[in-house]
């Protein structure tokens, strides 16, 4: 079942986010910030648990194999996608390998299918950012003095 992302407005009332429709998604949902997307991801460990996080679009460049650096999923080329579902699925299901980790590859069978619904997921997040953006219906928003200060990102 493909899972489909509607837009909200974070409980600020500031920033939109594109939200997942179905509970049985992996990518929950992509934050809009000026600068740079965040993603939230998770598994289910239990029947009342969860395991995840919050990932910056504008930090994944620490990866060997994403390198450049971009900000927003919309900017992303189809081959950063595929490797960025490789990251949220090595996080998720396999063993953390510390250091390492950033320099080497992770090794993931591409017909399995968690790793196929995160990449499809990302691609259809992807799509819709592109599709709202194009038409209108979001926009990236600009950056405070105080998100420049709490990003840390200069």
């Amino acid at each position: 079942m493909k899972n489909e992302y509607q837009l909200q407005t974070q409980e600020s009332g500031r920033y939109q986010q594109l939200v997942a429709s179905s509970d049985s998604a992996i990518v929950k949902s992509l934050s809009i910030y000026g600068f740079g997307d965040s993603i939230h991801f998770e598994r289910k460990t239990g029947e009342n648990s969860t395991f995840g996080s919050y990932w910056g679009i504008h930090n994944i460049g620490c990866f060997k194999e994403i390198k450049k650096r971009v900000n927003h999923i919309s900017e992303m080329s189809h081959l950063q996608i595929r490797n960025l579902a490789g990251r949220l699925f090595e996080l998720l299901y396999q063993k953390p390998r510390g250091e390492e980790r950033y320099n080497t590859k992770p090794k993931i069978e591409k017909t399995n299918s968690r790793y196929t619904q995160i990449e499809e997921e990302l691609l259809n997040l992807q799509r819709t950012q592109r599709r709202m953006l194009r038409k209108g219906e979001v926009e990236i928003p600009g950056i405070s003095q105080h998100e420049l200060s709490a990003a840390n990102l200069w």
